[in-house]
């Protein structure tokens, strides 16, 4: 990010803090019987919504999504039966993908969520694309959103295991060491103390990965459409919406 390019004004709409997945709890319980915990584990998991398009016929914005959650991960194991049900009823061809499952594909899945609303916790950025600098790039608008969401000060002395996994990087922003920008970010956030792994990888391979695609989906409805449908249900698992805008200086 080209640090004298842009002034980050950032508003927040929900009055706490900003994601802070510090948070130690034991994994022990989660482990088969016989195995130990070594380490403390945290996990959050990031997804976007909106384009990288910087045109006319682009999203008036871009968001990402962090969900923190904890194991066991009882969703999890709601969704793996269901999507059993649905691929033998022919009502799904994969995984699990807000924008293109079918209503009752979305129904269901939103349902286990509701469910289990309490076990995430979950931050997200807004960019208002109509305020960013005609030449900015889309590495830089990805950048600014994932810094957004890691901008909170790390707890000194915090120690722990930070598992921080991210859907596919959009090929618009992969330009450039992109992933070492984004270590970069992580490693100031989570101390010197703390070990910390971030990981990029298709969303078909893990539940929580979709489970932040929906949470994304449902407050990218809210800003792109007024659609407040699902968000409404969802909100209260949100500890903070921050919209950033980015002026030129």
């Amino acid at each position: 990010m080209r640090d004298d390019a842009y002034r980050l004004s950032c508003i927040s709409e929900v009055g706490h803090q900003l994601p802070d997945v510090t948070d130690e709890r034991k994994i022990g319980e989660a482990r088969a019987p016989g195995r130990q915990a070594t380490e403390m584990a945290s996990y959050a998991y990031l997804d976007e919504a909106g384009d990288l398009n910087f045109k006319e016929n682009g999203s008036k914005c871009f968001i990402m999504t962090c969900v923190h959650c904890e194991r066991p991960f009882k969703a999890c194991h709601e969704l793996l039966d269901l999507r059993y049900d649905m691929l033998e009823s022919g009502d799904l061809a994969g995984y699990f993908h807000a924008s293109e499952d079918r209503t009752v594909v979305r129904e269901k899945v939103f349902g286990v969520i509701l469910d289990h609303l309490s076990e995430f916790r979950v931050w997200s950025a807004i960019i208002d694309k109509a305020t960013l600098d005609p030449d900015v790039t889309p590495r830089e608008v990805y950048q600014l959103a994932f810094g957004t969401l890691f901008a909170s000060p790390t707890k000194e002395g915090g120690r722990g295991h930070h598992l921080i996994l991210t859907d596919d990087l959009p090929k618009a922003a992969r330009k450039g060491d992109i992933k070492g920008a984004l270590k970069g970010i992580v490693k100031r956030w989570s101390g010197e103390n703390s070990r910390y792994r971030l990981i990029h990888q298709r969303s078909e391979g893990d539940f929580n990965l979709q489970i932040a695609d929906y949470f994304c989906w449902a407050l990218y409805r809210k800003e792109e459409r007024g659609d407040e449908y699902w968000f409404s249900r969802l909100s209260e698992a949100w500890e903070q919406r921050i919209v950033v805008a980015a002026d030129k200086k």
